[in-house]
């Protein structure tokens, strides 16, 4: 196994800089406009996001050229072996509402596999409203920093079925989907109301949630990258809700303009996938496009 520290340490460094000068000085501060994609959906992109990813990709595209980010698709950004993959502001609604605790920076360190296909082999999630980092340099270690101090990676429970639901964006649907999920699996159900997939993810890491469940289709690669490794390196699963795993050089589906997860997101530590997977599929996902 691959061990990318160094790398991991020097983008870590750029995150937490571009979140002290773009992203931070901006929050409950910042202009907002609505891009619209080919579908007429209408998406949220502020100056943090653009300024952020600039401040970021002006470095490390010197070192790895190719790498990219939600507001800068670079056309060679697969066109090199190893590559980040940022999202500067995973939850740009929650951010532009003023929701410390509900965005993220995400970077994955993609690699190029022999049949072409890019995975990760390291994650980042740094959630700047409260100074919150969670990372794997590709070893078998997660690393959970709070407030500059190393965290021991909290023990998960099963005792009963704790699901996710995006405050901003609820879901009825999902809703229902975790009853049954519960009732099925013969546990009780607690739904809490959190934020975007980075900082979902960053609660399923913590304990605060056991299952997440993404069942909109706008999501997209960059929403996830980062959760690959860590996931895994704790035993646990990520896929879409047929059960297949993501890829991460997808180009823009057309007609859609974006690199679109359509069949959803479904992760979790402590429940095996085995588990969850026969209980779902891609018929319960929500047309949000």
């Amino acid at each position: 196994m691959t061990n990318y520290q160094d790398e991991v340490q020097e983008m870590i460094k750029l995150i937490k800089d571009a979140s002290q000068k773009e992203i931070l000085p901006r929050f409950c501060n910042v202009k907002g406009q609505y891009k619209i994609n080919n579908t007429n959906f209408k998406e949220l992109v502020t100056e943090a996001d653009i300024k952020a990813s600039e401040f970021v990709l002006n470095k490390i595209r010197k070192k790895f050229p190719g790498s990219y980010s939600e507001e800068h698709k670079y056309p060679d950004r697969f066109e090199h072996d190893l590559i980040w993959q940022l999202d500067p502001v995973d939850g740009t609604e929650e951010f532009f509402r003023g929701n410390k605790e509900g965005y993220s920076f995400l970077a994955a360190l993609l690699k190029k596999q022999t049949n072409g296909i890019y995975l990760p082999v390291t994650g980042i999630i740094y959630l700047p409203g409260v100074d919150k980092l969670w990372y794997n340099d590709g070893s078998n270690k997660i690393i959970f920093v709070e407030e500059g101090k190393e965290k021991q990676v909290p023990t998960l429970r099963k005792d009963k079925l704790i699901g996710e639901i995006r405050k901003i964006d609820p879901s009825k649907k999902l809703e229902k989907i975790y009853y049954s999920l519960g009732q099925k699996l013969g546990v009780d159900v607690e739904i809490i109301y959190t934020g975007a997939t980075g900082s979902s993810i960053s609660d399923l890491l913590e304990g605060k949630i056991n299952l997440y469940l993404m069942n909109y289709n706008y999501a997209k690669d960059w929403d996830i990258g980062m959760a690959e490794t860590i996931i895994r390196t704790l035993s646990g699963f990520i896929c879409d809700f047929d059960g297949n795993k993501f890829i991460y050089n997808k180009t823009d589906i057309k007609n859609y303009g974006e690199p679109y997860l359509m069949k959803g997101i479904a992760a979790s530590i402590v429940f095996n996938k085995n588990e969850i997977l026969p209980l779902i599929n891609s018929k319960m996902i929500e047309n949000k496009l």
